[in-house]
């Protein structure tokens, strides 16, 4: 992404006479702009009520202030400028804003905004092919483990692994297809639960766990979260149509064993499967909080 942002920048230095490019990706489903970077990180993140209506449409926008434009004033953009929103199919993705006194041809300016647009949306489903599990569609360990290490000590947030109980009997009873609809079926059950900014990372990893990375108050907050969590689970059944017994419901259960975010990813990960695994000691379907003496 930092390539990209650079790349971005000479092409408007080359081509146009400008006093500042700025360049923000959008992330629909936390309903945020980012800035980004030199490095290619998350510099700062910006939250609209409500989306400026040329930010609807795939236009070349040339204003005079930044009166009708939140997030404008809070990147601290005014006098004249171009906004032009970089859309993939239907979906907004980034936002380029161009400071400049003079008005350009507007033919070069819509060739950049759809340079940017293809080039922008092949780099995003790039990332999501090496960040993202391919079953479920959820963020993968590689991209978990760099979640947890930027979040190393942060007090407001908890990691915790959940397993879906029963899942070896499901698959030699059902069939595999019906296994992997389960897995998804949790998975949408959890993300909902756990939407963004909340969930700062939802992950499927390498052994089959979901990984959660949240927010909560403190430990009791982080318990209340994940036991509510749990009883969703156990109230949201899956239905299915097999060979064998036609229309059935399945009702699921899972386990969850949950630590502060504390020293380094290894040992965030390590804990949690520790709790896991004591979650399953006491009977399963059920909650287990690491009780941090750090914190008490």
């Amino acid at each position: 992404m930092a390539a990209f942002k650079q790349d971005l920048k000479h092409i408007f230095d080359r081509f146009t006479y400008h006093g500042g490019v700025q360049f923000c990706l959008y992330d629909e489903e936390a309903n945020q702009f980012n800035t980004i970077d030199y490095h290619g990180n998350t510099k700062a993140s910006y939250q609209l009520d409500k989306l400026p209506a040329y930010f609807k449409s795939r236009g070349i926008n040339y204003l005079y202030s930044n009166e009708y434009d939140p997030l404008a004033r809070q990147l601290q953009i005014s006098g004249r400028h171009y906004a032009l929103p970089l859309y993939h199919h239907d979906s907004l993705i980034g936002i380029i804003y161009v400071k400049s006194v003079f008005y350009a041809f507007e033919g070069l300016m819509r060739a950049i905004r759809d340079f940017s647009e293809v080039a922008l949306a092949n780099l995003l489903l790039s990332k999501q092919v090496a960040m993202n599990d391919p079953l479920t569609g959820l963020e993968n360990e590689h991209h978990l483990r760099q979640e947890l290490t930027k979040a190393n000590d942060n007090e407001s947030l908890f990691y915790a692994v959940i397993d879906l109980c029963g899942l070896t009997a499901l698959n030699d009873r059902y069939g595999s297809d019906i296994g992997d609809k389960a897995i998804k079926h949790i998975a949408g059950v959890v993300k909902r639960s756990f939407p963004k900014p909340q969930s700062r990372c939802l992950a499927r990893t390498n052994n089959g766990h979901f990984g959660l990375l949240f927010s909560a108050n403190d430990t009791v907050d982080a318990q209340k979260q994940l036991e509510w969590l749990r009883q969703l689970v156990e109230k949201s059944p899956l239905a299915i149509v097999h060979d064998d017994i036609g229309e059935a419901d399945i009702v699921s259960t899972v386990s969850i064993g949950a630590t502060p975010i504390e020293g380094s990813a290894d040992g965030t990960l390590s804990r949690g499967l520790k709790n896991l695994q004591q979650a399953k000691l006491q009977g399963r379907n059920l909650v287990y909080l690491y009780p941090n003496e750090l914190r008490a």
